[in-house]
Parts: C-alpha cells; structure tokens; sequence
C-alpha cells in the first residue's frame, strides 16, 4: 500500500469513518489488504491502534450530536390528547445512541465502559486483613474519641489562657 493511502486510511478512521465504509469506496483497498498490511507491519499497526481510539472518541461525540439533533424529534398532542408527530425519528435516534454506546462501552470500558472498577493501590488488587475484636475495638474507640474532638467548640485566647467558648468564667479569672 503506498503511504499517502495509509495516511489518509488512518486519518478517515480517525475522524470516525469505518473500516468496511472505506473498503466500499473505489479509491481505497479492501478490507483484507489492509488487514494484511496491519499484520506485517508492527508500527503501522501501533498507528492503526491509535487511530481507531480517536474513532471511538468520534463517537462518543457523535452520540451528543444525534441526541442534540432536534430536526426530526417532533411530536404533539392532537384533539383526542394523542401523540402524533415523527415517532420512527425519535425511535432511530434512540437506536443510533444505544448502539454507539454500547459499542464504546464494549471496546474502550476503562473510558466508557457502566462499571466502576475499584483497585488498590497503584492499579493493584485490593489489600484485605483479618482485624481481630481487641483490635477493632481500639479504632473503633479511636474514631469515636477523634470524632469528639471534632466536635467540641473552638477555644480562644483570654488574658493569655486558652478556654473553652462557653466555659463558665468567674471574676477572679479576669
């Protein structure tokens, strides 16, 4: 394949264009031509990786644009308070949305994907230890005495000492 080709293959692919959409087109090569050039070539495959991420983000960004796409979405209530309106629309819209997004979240779950991964530290799996009753009674009483320090009132300065806001002052303390 000549190298204007692959430059203009991965910049298509890039911008959101399929690979099956390309291969229809006179102008570009076959599907398996340029799957058999991917296999050869390390680098051009790392390109084509990269690009095919910058597809899914295409995507993703053509998902707001059908759902902000109003020109087809009309609907009203007639006399009898029935819809009428471009249902099959509305209906088509909604499939393009869902399909993309599964897809995105199919291919790229890390950036896309509906579940929530929780990791240890660094990426790593979770550190668990067995915490005996003495031990979880001593944070458990720990928690609780910070958690009364917390809410007791703030002090402040008088005559040089610190007290309590609040605290009961006699005449001597001055």
């Amino acid at each position: 394949m000549d190298a204007a080709i692959i430059e203009t293959v991965l910049d298509q692919i890039a911008a959101g264009v399929t690979l099956r959409e390309l291969s229809r087109r006179p102008e570009y090569p076959s599907i398996n031509t340029i799957r058999h050039h991917l296999v050869r070539d390390a680098a051009l495959a790392e390109r084509y990786a990269r690009a095919r991420m910058l597809q899914l983000d295409n995507w993703a960004d053509e998902i707001i644009e059908i759902a902000d796409d109003g020109r087809n979405d009309w609907m009203r209530r007639n006399a009898d308070g029935d819809f009428i309106g471009d249902r099959e629309s509305v209906e088509r819209s909604r499939q393009r949305i869902e399909a993309r997004k599964w897809l995105l979240s199919k291919l790229r779950p890390e950036r896309y994907g509906d579940r929530l991964e929780v990791t240890g530290r660094d990426g790593g799996p979770i550190a668990l230890s067995v915490v005996d009753d003495a031990e979880l009674a001593r944070r458990v009483a720990l928690l609780l005495a910070r958690a009364s320090q917390a809410m007791l009132p703030p002090a402040r300065e008088l005559d040089g000492e610190c007290q309590e806001i609040g605290a009961p002052h006699s005449e001597g303390d001055g």
